[in-house]
């Protein structure tokens, strides 16, 4: 089967042996093309009757055969709305290069080729049990805040399951260096050393008194928004574990990002 992309076209080709002189014509749906009898047939995208099922017949003196068929059909397009409503809400969405790897909670995490935003193609999905919440690309590997145990890495390419480590709860994430940060619902806010993806280790606690629920990074700095607290500011370039951060009381605090030296 021959996709046809959207804008583009694809090329058929057929190779013949026999006593020539041989005459080649190609068929759609059984249909002789007028004027089509060289050894390659191009067909564009931009003909309306461009699908169908497309075979060449050769004769000769000695009689004709006819080839097995080529089946062309046009790309159909498959956006975000459609996959969210077929798999429920997005939790988180991490965009590299032409992937894109979107979190849908308990229906896992899913890659998307996105050449092409108007057509994405999905090209692996992973589900490690216990929902995903959200994801990093850092060096090949995806971190998942997410998996039977609360904290899985994902090669990137293939999707495949590389580690898992302890993190029971896990809400968000950030990774820098050799360490990734997990906010949990339960235990508050985890360091796990990641510097051997396939075996994470065992996380250290921060002892702060609130839970933090969404995580972003800003250089060195590792930003925690805690519910109807604020935003802690944590500087990953000091020693492990996690030293005493600044304190934004914004009185709420359930969502940060950022983007260069600004945080929202």
């Amino acid at each position: 089967r021959h996709v046809l992309p959207s804008g583009g076209s694809v090329t058929l080709e057929v190779e013949v042996s026999g006593t020539q002189p041989i005459d080649l014509q190609w068929l759609r749906d059984g249909y002789p093309l007028p004027g089509q009898t060289a050894a390659s047939l191009q067909i564009d995208e931009a003909d309306p009757h461009a699908e169908g099922r497309y075979s060449v017949r050769a004769a000769n003196p000695a009689g004709q055969a006819t080839s097995s068929g080529f089946e062309v059909r046009r790309e159909s397009p498959v956006t975000f709305s459609e996959v969210l409503r077929i798999a429920g809400p997005a939790r988180a969405i991490e965009i590299v290069d032409d992937r894109a790897y979107l979190c849908l909670g308990d229906e896992g995490l899913i890659c998307f080729d996105v050449q092409r935003p108007t057509a994405p193609v999905e090209l692996w999905r992973q589900r490690p049990g216990g929902g995903v919440n959200d994801v990093r690309l850092r060096g090949g590997f995806a971190y998942l805040a997410g998996g039977e145990r609360g904290f899985t890495i994902l090669d990137a390419e293939s999707g495949e399951i590389v580690g898992q480590g302890e993190a029971v709860g896990s809400l968000s994430l950030e990774v820098w260096g050799d360490f990734a940060y997990v906010s949990t619902a339960t235990t508050g806010l985890l360091t796990l050393n990641v510097a051997d993806p396939k075996y994470p280790g065992y996380p250290s606690q921060w002892t702060g008194t609130w839970a933090p629920l969404t995580l972003a990074r800003s250089g060195s700095q590792l930003l925690a928004a805690a519910s109807d607290v604020g935003v802690f500011i944590f500087d990953l370039s000091s020693p492990q574990p996690l030293g005493s951060p600044v304190l934004f009381p914004l009185g709420s605090g359930a969502n940060v990002t950022s983007s260069g030296n600004r945080a929202v």
